[in-house]
């Protein structure tokens, strides 16, 4: 039997639909063979770019409101997006931010979660053409 100590049911549910939203976020931002816009190619976006994208919007917020610690949270994060070789994968990064106090914790999953749902309407089984 496995105690989630420091973890509640509804954390998970919230992780879990974040990593939800990545998925088809990351599918939307592909084009299939064949799509006039690109020719016969399959250009996809690179995930570390994606969320660096992403990230980038939400650093430029928090340090416009003054919120230096989450600022200083995804200034980390997208530093080690840069890095070469194996990154950690954002499903994989989302759960080291239960370490953050739980107002803070809660701003970061709440915009991720905004900025996520953003990509749904582009999100046509996998299909999207700018």
């Amino acid at each position: 039997m496995e105690l989630p100590f420091g973890k509640s049911r509804a954390e998970d549910s919230r992780i879990s639909r974040l990593v939800d939203l990545w998925e088809r976020a990351q599918s939307a931002a592909s084009h299939p063979a064949g799509c006039m816009c690109r020719g016969v190619l399959m250009p996809s976006i690179d995930p570390r770019m994606l969320e660096d994208d992403i990230l980038d919007y939400l650093q430029t917020r928090y340090e416009d409101v003054g919120h230096t610690r989450l600022s200083a949270v995804i200034e980390g994060r997208r530093g080690q997006l840069m890095v070469s070789g194996r990154v950690q994968r954002f499903e994989e990064w989302l759960p080291s931010l239960e370490g953050l106090p739980p107002e803070d914790r809660d701003i970061i999953l709440d915009d991720l979660e905004r900025s996520l749902q953003s990509f749904e309407p582009l999100d046509r089984g996998g299909f999207a053409c700018y």
